[in-house]
């Protein structure tokens, strides 16, 4: 090869690799919100079903991973969430929900 086809081939992966950088989604925060993700609240009991996150296991069944401020609670405790599903978690597991709220789920509620 030429030094001038090997200036423009490398000029062209310039290009290409410019493009694709551009063209990546902002991976600054590991796990986001999807941005029509709609907030659910729900209730059930934290368990240990979770392999990287805490889990929770909804009253229908459903394993929900959760990130955010669990605000101390653990295996056992009856709580009521409210969060947005992430679009992407390494929790590996379930529904994965960014926790906006959490609280003790009242007796017989």
């Amino acid at each position: 090869m030429t030094t001038r086809g090997l200036r423009m081939a490398l000029g062209g992966l310039a290009v290409v690799a410019s493009a694709c950088a551009a063209s990546q989604p902002d991976m600054s925060r590991e796990i986001g919100a999807t941005p029509a993700a709609a907030a659910v609240k729900i209730q059930g009991e934290m368990t240990s079903d979770g392999v990287e996150c805490p889990a929770m296991r909804a009253d229908n069944g459903a394993v929900y991973t959760l990130l955010g401020d669990l605000k101390g609670f653990k295996k056992g405790d009856r709580v009521t969430v409210e969060g947005t599903p992430v679009q992407m978690s390494f929790c590996m597991q379930g529904t994965t929900l960014q926790v906006t709220q959490i609280a003790r789920r009242p007796p017989g509620g």
